[in-house]
């Protein structure tokens, strides 16, 4: 059984993975927590361990905020590859609780609304 520290929401927007400095790849988000993301497989595969930057923008209400976050390659497969953040500043950490208690809203009430 797969136990997570942090529920994940699904995500669906372009990021930029950075390796010193430059950007090197540009992937699609699959799923978000306040730990990480998954980001869909690319021509570059990273190892494990690798140390990137991301950078992605969300959405909150109607204003759109960029975050550039560095993380660690934590897996890389076929299904995708795995960054777990390194060190949040207050700023990116409360925008993401705030974005992933808005799409956690908005998930639930889509999946209640299929149910009638």
């Amino acid at each position: 059984m797969e136990h997570r520290w942090y529920r994940r929401v699904r995500a669906n927007t372009d990021v930029l993975l950075y390796h010193n400095a430059e950007a090197v790849a540009r992937r699609r988000l699959t799923n978000l927590s306040l730990n990480g993301m998954l980001v869909q497989p690319g021509c570059i595969e990273f190892c494990r361990n690798t140390t990137l930057e991301v950078e992605f923008e969300l959405r909150l209400s109607a204003k759109v905020v960029r975050c550039r976050i560095p993380v660690l390659v934590t897996h890389s497969s076929y299904r995708g590859t795995g960054l777990m953040f390194e060190a949040l500043d207050r700023e990116c950490s409360d925008l993401l609780r705030r974005y992933l208690s808005q799409s956690e809203a908005t998930q639930t009430r889509r999946a209640a609304s299929r149910l009638f």
